[in-house]
């Protein structure tokens, strides 16, 4: 139980520098905690239609997309 709750520390702890991106975007920052609507609005800051989003939830097309965000 205990690494559960250390796990659910490090999640969020990891995503608060992606907290300052999205205030320096004018995006609400508080989508960083949210975790679809974390992606939705990552497309957007990155120009890319948010229907992208959905790749990232399917197993193996995730790593191709997310080489795809590279370029």
């Amino acid at each position: 139980m205990l690494s559960l709750i250390y796990a659910y520390l490090l999640h969020y702890l990891l995503h608060i520098p992606c907290f300052g991106l999205y205030k320096k975007a004018g995006k609400n920052p508080m989508h960083v905690f949210i975790p679809l609507v974390q992606d939705f609005t990552l497309m957007e800051i990155l120009g890319r239609k948010k229907n992208q989003a959905y790749w990232g939830l399917v197993p193996y097309i995730n790593f191709l997309f997310g080489t795809y965000l590279d370029n």
